[in-house]
């Protein structure tokens, strides 16, 4: 550890072997016998159901070893909005590496692999908030949730230059909302949100969020919630009928898989996804303006489109589907 650190300090732009180091599991240098040793005192499960925390825990990913071993089944549902069908996602091709079955939140594609299913995250969701019927007036409020950046990333669009440009992008729609809009603008960021130095009196105009404030301090607080990557939130949002926007503007990266690109299509007949920031300004110049966009019944029937094919909320009759494959 200590010649990495050598290495680090003398090569301080060496982003692959920093993404390489931050990755790499703890037991591929020390604790591996202890952690087996513990793993192994777990019975084993006929079947297991993860939806993320296999990508990131030693222990979990233990135990999935010894389920695979054993010929157990191990069902992966999707974690995120977009999870599954963006570029190259490293992380989704690890989920599909350890799984007999990939639960998606209900879109389907001819892989054996894949299992139409629905979102037990957006049910956990459901259970936890409360949907929004009211918005106080009196206030004239949005909150941005800003998005975790890495320097290379776990798929094509996440890396560094993509994610400098994401920033720009960001920055630059912040001080438009700032200088023609009379809303105030609460920013929630993420370890990880603010990648470009030397911006702190720039985001210091805005009112900044705890990094671990929760999302019940959002919903229903604010005239709109922004987002500026495809997540849970989002689906969250209209789910729970928080008026939302998915910020994406042009010269960004595009993505090349069909799936993704359906749902961008979705979201934008729902008027949800917005690659115009003119258009992003003149929404929320006003709260009628607000009010006309989310009340208006064909953007209504279109939220109600994409939630059914891309993110269908779980129902505990959906455990019949996951019995039958065990």
């Amino acid at each position: 550890m200590n010649l990495i650190k050598i290495f680090e300090t003398n090569n301080k732009k060496d982003f692959i072997l920093q993404n390489i180091i931050l990755s790499m599991p703890v037991n591929y240098i020390e604790g591996y016998d202890l952690i087996l040793k513990e793993v192994q005192k777990i019975n084993l499960s006929k079947a297991l159901y993860i939806d993320g925390n296999e990508v990131k825990f030693d222990f979990i990913k233990f135990y999935i070893a010894e389920l695979i071993l054993n010929k157990k089944k191990i069902f992966t549902g999707q974690h995120s909005f977009r999870s599954g069908i963006e570029d190259f996602d490293v992380h989704f091709d690890y989920s599909k590496s350890i799984s007999n079955y990939y639960l998606t939140w209900g879109w389907d594609d001819k892989s054996d692999l894949i299992l139409k299913y629905s979102s037990t995250r957006l049910f956990s969701s459901s259970k936890k908030y409360q949907k929004v019927n009211h918005i106080d007036n009196n206030q004239f409020n949005i909150c941005f949730i800003l998005c975790s950046y890495s320097k290379i990333g776990e798929c094509l669009p996440d890396n560094f230059d993509e994610n400098f440009k994401i920033e720009i992008s960001r920055m630059d729609l912040l001080e438009k909302i700032r200088k023609k809009n009379r809303c105030k603008v609460s920013l929630k960021p993420r370890e990880g949100s603010f990648l470009i130095n030397n911006k702190k009196n720039f985001y210091n105009k805005f009112s900044i969020l705890k990094e671990k404030s929760r999302m019940y301090e959002i919903f229903g607080n604010y005239q709109v919630v922004l987002f500026e990557k495809l997540s849970l939130g989002v689906a969250e949002c209209m789910y729970l009928n928080q008026p939302t926007i998915f910020y994406y503007p042009k010269n960004l990266y595009k993505q090349k898989n069909k799936k993704y690109n359906e749902l961008l299509s979705l979201l934008k007949k729902a008027k949800i996804y917005f690659d115009n920031k003119n258009e992003v300004l003149e929404l929320l110049s006003s709260k009628k303006n607000i009010y006309l966009w989310w009340t208006n019944r064909n953007n209504i029937k279109n939220r109600k489109k994409v939630l059914e094919k891309f993110a269908n909320c779980f129902n505990y009759k959906d455990l019949n589907r996951i019995k039958k494959i065990i």
